[in-house]
């Protein structure tokens, strides 16, 4: 069941609504990924930079440590990949090139989830906790 939701002194009609109004406010909005109701009617990004379901990753193994970590997360199983970090909203926090490593010693304490492109193609999806 929706509710009403006010966020910002605006009003809207669902919590989806009031997200995805937010987004637009924001001095970059194209940092975020919309929000959207699943069959299942749960929400759920919007936006296939997550996709994984055409990839087979079950040739592919890849280990991230330390996890959780207040630095440098190193990345066994591939030699070089870019290396993108999101944070909870689904914006883009950090990227880097050719590497196997990511510095996230200047992000919150949080939950991330890394997208790992490796050279060969593979995709890779990971989750990283940074805290102490």
């Amino acid at each position: 069941m929706d509710i009403p939701v006010t966020i910002g002194g605006q009003e809207a009609g669902t919590l989806l609504e009031a997200l995805n109004l937010w987004i637009i406010k924001q001095d970059d909005p194209a940092q975020y990924r919309n929000w959207i109701y699943n069959e299942s009617g749960l929400p759920e990004f919007e936006n296939s930079d997550f996709e994984i379901s055409e990839y087979d990753l079950s040739a592919y193994e890849v280990l991230l440590y330390p996890n959780p970590t207040d630095g440098i997360v190193r990345i066994e199983g591939i030699d070089e990949a870019e290396v993108t970090a999101y944070n909870i909203l689904g914006q883009k926090v950090k990227t880097e090139q050719n590497t196997n490593e990511i510095d996230m010693s200047h992000l919150s304490e949080g939950v991330y989830l890394l997208r790992i492109k490796a050279t060969d193609g593979s995709l890779h999806i990971e989750k990283v906790t940074v805290g102490k």
